[in-house]
């Protein structure tokens, strides 16, 4: 979903790629950084791990993370107080 964003082009390269799924094998930490993001949808990747969300990621309510590798969860995830959908 790439809606209500400051997006002013996307990378020419993205047209190479036969699937957008199984895309990620990690996120960077930097993602944490993004203090008014409200929705984030990982689902359908090859995760097995996530960061830290040490005091980031405040105003995050809904988070698909389905479809990925994960065994464990990062005990930081309690600290989304806006959480309501996982």
């Amino acid at each position: 979903m790439l809606g209500k964003n400051q997006l002013s082009a996307l990378p020419e390269s993205l047209g190479d790629l036969a699937s957008l799924s199984e895309l990620l094998a990690a996120l960077p930490e930097s993602i944490t950084r993004l203090a008014r993001l409200t929705e984030l949808d990982l689902g359908d990747n090859q995760l097995t791990t996530l960061p830290a969300f040490d005091g980031g990621l405040k105003q995050l309510v809904w988070l698909y993370l389905n479809g990925n590798k994960l065994t464990i969860l990062p005990e930081t995830l309690s600290e989304l107080g806006n959480l309501k959908w996982l």
